[in-house]
């Protein structure tokens, strides 16, 4: 009987024009545990590296003990100087890197327990809101204060803005949503300061809006040249006017809105993403993309929908949005990642997002690794080690902080990352003929001594992934790629072809050897 050859390939393997072929990239699954697409390979994904270490190299937690619920990442702008605060429901502190503590004199405290912080960094200062306390500026030289007077911020004569949920800054000018104003309450409301005055809010430009009825304001987000105003089942569009109106608003929809703020992220293209109130993730001008994770969407929990947390992660040019997975968890246990359309999951429990630069040269001698296993860098001199190097924060539920995917050990925990292809063996085109797998040829980026990865195999609607077994991803010196072969022997329509792994690997792809055996 005649036997084909399929190819499924990363383009770094080369293009294959020999026989039938894909991409890597289209047979990829949203069946994937920290893996990600990288360079067209599939790789296990780095995981957790404690951060904010102190003097003997040990993580630091919160001086309360809470889960970091926000981080803002301010740089002066007369110095380049950086700085970090750090947001409890509690407390706001500062990180010191010189001394590696957090500054006791430098702290701010709650009137009582707040659910959420929104900050900006505007005029050389933080301004940060928490709708418990009075909006604050912070800076090197003021600390914490509330922002224009000790009774709060004066929109007319002795009346006063007190409480605001979001802050925002659109063109020069200091936005709040979601304000308490003169004692009422406002959730449709947003206000403004004058241009470029924080200090002014009753003279020059300084206004107010009211942004539809029903429904209250949920967040701010910025996409082309717009300030976009979300609610709960409802977001608008506002932008600067040359005339006295200073701004003009129109509705974006009616129909959908947000209610989780901190899923409000942009991409490097400056594309809006969010999670929306039908329970699915959406892109401004993408519309909804969240097709392929309908069933993760819609399980989130919706008592918790307001812990949701994004990040742009630069590095990899995804999008990740730590969620609450399952109607009975109370916390964020699933990170959901996103880039070019394909979908991902990273194990891990994340209730703050934050991004940092690395403020001190690590030496040999003062590198964050106890042990040679838990080396996450190629070379002990690798850019992440040097000063300025980009880290994305993520915070656990005791008040530890984390630099993500960064080491080869989850927090010095082993962990695994898996993947799974999908293919008729002919791009769709042989979805009604029965075929007998009979080869695996595997193609991976050589890995260090005793690594190896696990295939597994599933036919059809079978319920049990089928062990096809193990294979070494040890090379020679020179062997840049090894390939190794997998005898099996599986019938079926379609397959879907499953690897895994509990150390580093890098896949390039698989040459799949089958007979056509009917449609019957």
């Amino acid at each position: 009987m005649q036997s084909h050859n399929f190819s499924i390939m990363s383009p770094t393997a080369g293009n294959r024009t020999d026989i039938p072929s894909i991409l890597l990239s289209k047979a990829y699954t949203t069946d994937s545990e920290n893996t990600i697409i990288r360079w067209g390979e599939i790789h296990r994904l780095k995981m957790r590296l404690p951060e904010l270490l102190d003097t003997s190299g040990d993580i630091t937690q919160t001086p309360d003990a809470n889960p970091i619920i926000h981080y803002h990442r301010f740089i002066t702008e007369d110095t380049g100087v950086e700085y970090l605060l750090v947001f409890t429901k509690k407390h706001v502190y500062r990180w010191v890197p010189a001394t590696k503590i957090y500054d006791a004199a430098d702290v701010f405290t709650c009137a009582s327990d707040c659910e959420y912080w929104s900050s900006v960094s505007f005029n050389n200062q933080v301004i940060l809101t928490n709708n418990v306390d009075k909006v604050q500026v912070w800076s090197i030289s003021t600390s914490f204060d509330p922002l224009d007077s000790a009774s709060g911020i004066e929109y007319a004569t002795a009346t006063y803005l007190t409480k605001a949920k979001y802050v925002f800054t659109y063109e020069n000018y200091l936005f709040l949503g979601f304000t308490t104003e003169n004692g009422t309450v406002f959730p449709q409301r947003v206000r403004w300061c004058d241009l470029g005055d924080e200090t002014d809010w009753n003279t020059g430009d300084a206004g107010s809006a009211e942004v539809g009825k029903g429904d209250f304001i949920t967040g701010f987000g910025a996409y082309q040249g717009n300030l976009i105003i979300f609610k709960e089942r409802s977001y608008y569009r506002m932008w600067l006017v040359a005339s006295t109106d200073i701004f003009n608003m129109s509705p974006l929809s009616l129909k959908v809105g947000c209610q989780s703020p901190d899923s409000i992220i942009n991409d490097a293209s400056g594309e809006l993403y969010f999670f929306a109130s039908n329970y699915t993730f959406r892109g401004l001008s993408a519309g909804e993309i969240s097709l392929p994770i309908d069933t993760e969407a819609k399980t989130i929990n919706p008592s918790y929908i307001g812990t949701i947390r994004g990040q742009y992660i630069a590095e990899y040019d995804q999008l990740w949005w730590a969620i609450p997975y399952g109607t009975a968890t109370t916390t964020n246990n699933k990170v959901l990642t996103y880039a070019t359309g394909k979908w991902g999951t990273v194990d891990m429990a994340i209730s703050a997002f934050g991004n940092y630069a690395r403020q001190a040269v690590y030496s040999w001698d003062t590198l964050p690794f106890a042990t040679w296993d838990t080396w996450a860098w190629d070379k002990w001199d690798t850019r992440e080690a040097m000063v300025g190097f980009g880290i994305d924060l993520g915070a656990d539920y005791s008040g530890y902080t984390y630099a993500l995917h960064e080491a080869v050990l989850d927090n010095g925990a082993a962990y695994s990352g898996y993947f799974v292809l999908t293919t008729d063996l002919a791009d769709k085109q042989m979805l009604v003929m029965n075929k007998r797998l009979l080869h695996i040829q595997l193609y991976f980026k050589k890995g260090a001594a005793g690594q190896t990865a696990t295939v597994y195999v599933k036919s059809d609607s079978q319920p049990a992934w089928q062990n096809a077994g193990d294979v070494s991803l040890e090379a020679t010196a020179d062997e840049a790629i090894i390939i190794k072969d997998l005898p099996i022997d599986y019938r079926g329509k379609t397959f879907l072809i499953k690897v895994s792994g509990a150390n580093d690997f890098r896949f390039l792809g698989c040459i799949l050897k089958f007979n056509l055996s009917g449609e019957r």
